[in-house]
């Protein structure tokens, strides 16, 4: 279950990194922000960022040490968690497009999957061979 929650996150995570970094005119439309010039950067920054995040998550799906398993699910967990309260600030001041609420339902989604595999480990923990 984990392997295939990371190989999803992963492929998301890349293909919004990627089409964020060749197409942030159109995505910044889709979103209704208008596109100037600190906008774009500021895009391509954040999208950079998911795609560095994004092939970490995918180098990581078949990780077995518990550490490393952990400390991946923490760190995203909290990275998501963050976002989605920013993205529920924003919808309460109703500044959210329709494209909006649909990255809200992939937060949601996101948020609970990194915070169960961040809380339940003791199924990828590898039996100690001698």
């Amino acid at each position: 279950m984990y392997r295939s929650f990371l190989t999803v996150v992963s492929i998301l995570g890349a293909c919004y990194g990627i089409g964020g970094i060749l197409a942030t005119d159109p995505l910044l439309a889709a979103y209704g922000i208008t596109p100037d010039a600190t906008a774009v950067v500021a895009v391509r920054m954040l999208c950079a960022a998911y795609l560095g995040v994004a092939v970490v998550n995918w180098l990581l799906r078949d990780a077995r040490e518990a550490e490393v398993v952990r400390a991946n699910a923490i760190g995203n967990a909290i990275g998501w968690s963050l976002t989605l309260a920013i993205v529920l600030l924003t919808s309460l001041s109703r500044l959210l497009s329709p494209m909006g609420l649909a990255g809200l339902a992939i937060q949601v989604l996101f948020t609970l999957g990194w915070a169960y595999f961040a809380m339940h480990q003791e199924e990828r923990r590898v039996a100690s061979t001698a």
